[in-house]
């Protein structure tokens, strides 16, 4: 991958790491939501607004979870979306070389080829 793609991918990592960690804490750290998925996810949604308004340091009890530090849950955030990115990113351009590659290989020998090298006559 070129360097110039690789710091666009890390930029928007950086952008995205912050509302990602939010959710993640706020889904993890859910106090009053033993097997309630749905309080999880509600409270995960709150710490993905938050987070990113307060630097990484929520306000004290909002969302019933208490004041913490999110920034370790930002750190992981940015890197498995950094991942996801390349991932996605490098499984795009192997597509596309396929295609390419596809693209250049001669056609079949019944005639449906513009290049008269790519196939052989045959008589019979």
């Amino acid at each position: 991958m070129k360097t110039k793609r690789l710091l666009i991918l890390a930029l928007l990592s950086s952008v995205l790491s912050a509302p990602v960690g939010g959710f993640i804490f706020g889904f993890l750290n859910c106090e009053n939501c033993t097997f309630n998925i749905f309080g999880r996810v509600l409270i995960g949604i709150i710490y993905a607004i938050l987070t990113p308004l307060f630097g990484g340091f929520p306000i004290m009890d909002e969302g019933g979870t208490g004041k913490f530090n999110v920034w370790p849950y930002i750190g992981i955030a940015f890197v498995l979306v950094f991942f996801l990115f390349a991932f996605c990113d490098r499984r795009k351009q192997s597509s596309e070389g396929i295609k390419e590659e596809a693209n250049k290989l001669p056609r079949a020998a019944n005639g449906t080829s513009d290049d008269p090298k790519a196939y052989k006559q045959t008589k019979t």
